[in-house]
């Protein structure tokens, strides 16, 4: 049997830790190879790896292998030396070629022994070599025919990083026979990608060299960008550049683009996008002499509104219905020429909401699931036992959805839907559902006063919904109640004090929840009215007993309003109303149904009182005296005029001041009088008046000139004083300690002048007069 054997051994270097080595992959071409131009040949003392074993240029493992053949095997050549990088396991590619070959061949007769061929790499990490080797040991039969000729051998490996330089070895039965190194070319595909485009800017505008570039590595990972130059001027029209450079893992590369800058045209530059339900107005820039602007929506044109300083503000209320209309901003110039238009993104801000809260839903209780919820809940229905109700409008966060007769058991399935205005579901909770148990009782129970009422009423609290009336072991039947009051009619069935009557409060369900006895009284009657004085009383006093809430006044036949009355007594208010003895006045009651119980006259008496005065002495300033009865009001006239009345305080005396009605003469007429409430006189009452002690003055000569006073004394009953001058009074001066002095220098100027003193007493009263003798100096 004959066939050609491959001979492939192979070693590369690398700049790698060991935990970075891989396992290699080795593989025969069939294929020659092109050679390599990084390929150079090195001695053993060349390669970068440790020495390599002193080996003889031929095979001599077998003596026949010697004996037979003398032919020197060699790696004739590498002829390439390749490095690219793998973006399938991101690993860079490491492709070793070359022939291996020798100048003759043998024949190996039939042995028993064998022999093998070893191919080992070498990788070098710039320390100790790490030998790996491949079909060492491997086995050929020594009747293989090892046939002369160049074999072609290929190995591949993967690396982190690429490797600068490989040295492929010959071993024949471990004896090294031949190597040579190969430098590594630069590596392919490892070039990093700058990502930019030329631009087209418009005069003015702003341009940002770093808008949408972006650079990755060979490996896809992200590199940063930097502008290595730029000319861009966006004042002037032109084509500008601009360079980007980036730094990769291997390379560094840049890329140029272009940036043209153009004259302004009549165009929008941008539309803000539309939020529908939140934009009121379309917003966005122009360029150029637009005048005006307009919008599109569904192909329908609006108004037309200005724009100015290159803003646009586009009145937008409720003409956008939905996200998916087709909106169009039209621009028009001064003549009304539509120079562009240009389309509005609209978006719709994505429904949001829940149910925050739902109450217990208490099962037959309840009319309404309720609860509250948040975001853009629009709309609110129940499925009830797997069947959806009608879903109802919800606003202001409540839910109140009635559901009376609907849910019946606590072991129904309720589940409550939150919904937005588009019926989009938003969330879905369900109530917790309960049985209510029923709680009330009577809070208050009237007094039934037998023969005269025909309700038995009173209050109730919680869950009552009917009322029974129990008379002496018997109830007579139920009625239902609301509102928390309750007047049972029994106009007949308690008939005595004696009886035994009771309320039952019930539930809905007929469930008793409450039971009061109710008080027995006699019958609502009037028991006592106090006589009423005409001027003399406000009110009309009296009480009663049993059942009655009420009062009124009838007066000459005319009702007057109902007032209110507890513990037994009343008093009404009457001074206005009873006028006269002779009026008519009856009080009737009335009890808490509005009915008439009694009626009983009130005795009306005229006023009647008793008045004395004390005597009035000249000089006194009050009037003084008694009294007694319906007198409530004293006045006092002199000579025919009278002042102003003033109450009594109700000691039976009263002080009345007159200083001010000119009382001076013992001549003068005093009357007391006596009035009621009303101001009619009751009482007239003549007052004594008594001159009281007489008085006389003394007064000395007046000397013209000299002195300044007229001077002189007093006595008796003087208190002022006052000059008369020609016939003219002069104001009066108190006068004390029986001396008289009163300024005259300025008054009396000449020895004809007449003039007195007058003397007077407390009361004003003239008691005294003397002439003035007025004397040269």
């Amino acid at each position: 049997m004959k066939m050609k054997k491959k001979w492939l051994v192979v070693a590369m270097a690398t700049v790698m830790t060991v935990g970075q080595l891989l396992p290699t992959f080795v593989e025969a071409a069939k294929a020659p190879l092109e050679a390599n131009e990084n390929v150079v040949e090195t001695t053993k003392q060349e390669a970068k790896t440790t020495a390599i074993p002193e080996f003889p240029q031929k095979a001599t493992t077998f003596d026949e292998l010697a004996r037979e053949s003398r032919t020197s095997y060699t790696i004739q050549s590498i002829d390439n030396a390749a490095v690219a990088y793998n973006s399938a396991n991101k690993k860079f590619e490491h492709k070793l070629s070359g022939r291996v070959s020798n100048a003759g061949f043998f024949n190996l007769q039939p042995r028993t022994s064998t022999y093998s061929f070893n191919a080992t790499y070498y990788f070098s990490n710039g320390a100790a070599p790490i030998t790996v080797s491949l079909n060492k040991g491997a086995l050929h039969a020594p009747e293989e025919v090892i046939v002369t000729g160049t074999e072609i051998f290929l190995a591949m490996t993967y690396f982190d990083n690429p490797a600068s330089y490989a040295v492929a070895t010959l071993d024949i039965n471990g004896k090294r026979v031949s190597e040579k190194t190969a430098v590594f070319n630069t590596p392919t595909n490892v070039t990093p990608t700058i990502t930019s485009d030329n631009q087209t800017v418009t005069v003015g505008d702003t341009f940002d060299p770093m808008k949408n570039v972006s650079a990755t590595d060979f490996d896809g990972k992200p590199l940063t960008v930097r502008v290595k130059s730029s000319n861009v001027n966006t004042s002037q029209v032109g084509t500008y550049s601009v360079v980007y450079e980036t730094t990769g893992k291997i390379q560094t590369v840049t890329k140029t683009i272009t940036v043209t800058v153009v004259a302004p045209e009549n165009r929008i530059i941008a539309l803000d996008t539309f939020m529908l339900n939140e934009s009121t107005a379309i917003t966005g820039t122009y360029a150029g002499n637009i005048s005006q602007v307009s919008l599109s929506v569904n192909g329908v044109e609006g108004f037309k509104q200005s724009v100015s300083n290159g803003n646009i503000q586009l009145t937008a209320v409720n003409t956008i219905k939905s996200k998916d209309d087709t909106v169009v901003v039209n621009a028009y110039d001064i003549l009304g020429n539509l120079v562009d238009s240009k389309p509005l993104t609209v978006n719709e801000r994505e429904q949001t909401g829940a149910i925050t809260q739902l109450d217990n839903y208490m099962v037959k209780q309840d009319r309404y699931v309720t609860g509250r919820y948040s975001g853009d809940v629009a709309l609110i229905s129940l499925t009830i036992n797997g069947v959806e109700q009608t879903r109802v409008s919800v606003t202001n966060g409540t839910i109140n959805y009635y559901v009376w007769g609907l849910i019946s058991n606590v072991s129904d399935t309720v589940v409550v839907n939150a919904y937005d205005k588009n019926g989009q579901i938003l969330d879905r909770k369900s109530p917790v559902l309960t049985t209510y148990e029923s709680v009330g009782s009577i809070t208050k129970l009237d007094n039934f006063s037998v023969g005269a009422d025909r309700y038995v009423t009173g209050n109730y609290a919680g869950d009552v919904a009917r009322i029974g009336l129990e008379v002496n072991g018997t109830e007579l039947g139920r009625i239902g109640v609301t509102g928390g009051a309750f007047q049972y009619y029994t106009p007949t069935a308690i008939s005595s004090l004696g009886d035994t009557v009771w309320v039952n409060a019930y539930d809905s369900n007929n469930k008793l929840l409450d039971r009061k006895q109710v008080t027995l009284v006699d019958s609502a009657r009037i028991t006592k009215i106090d006589n009423y004085v005409v001027g003399a009383d406000s009110r009309v006093n009296g009480t009663y007993t049993g059942d009655i809430t009420h009062v009124r006044l009838e007066v000459n036949g005319i009702l007057q309003a109902r007032i209110p009355v507890v513990d037994g007594a009343f008093s009404y208010w009457a001074r206005e109303l009873i006028t006269a003895p002779t009026d008519k006045v009856n009080v009737i009651a009335y009890d808490k149904t509005g009915v008439t119980v009694d009626t009983k006259p009130v005795t009306i008496a005229a006023s009647t009182g008793s008045l004395t005065s004390n005597v009035f002495t000249l000089g006194d300033s009050r009037v003084t005296g008694t009294y007694t009865g319906s007198i409530s009001r004293i006045n006092i006239e002199v000579n025919g005029l009278t002042g102003g009345s003033i109450p009594v305080d109700g000691s039976g005396n009263f002080s009345y001041w007159i200083g001010n009605l000119g009382v001076a003469s013992t001549s003068d007429v005093i009357y007391v009088i006596g009035t009621d409430i009303f101001g009619k006189e009751v009482l007239r009452q003549k007052v004594t008046i008594n001159q009281g002690e007489a008085g006389t003055v003394s007064v000395n000569n007046f000397v013209l000139g000299s002195a300044s006073v007229v001077s002189g004394t007093y006595s008796g009953d003087v208190t002022h004083i006052r000059l008369e001058v020609n016939g003219e009074l002069q104001g009066r001066i108190p006068v004390s300690g029986g001396i008289i002095s009163y300024w005259a220098r300025d008054l009396i100027t000449a020895t004809t002048d007449n003039v007195r003193i007058i003397a007077y007493n407390g009361a004003g009263g003239i008691v005294a007069e003397e002439t003035v003798t007025v004397v040269p100096r």
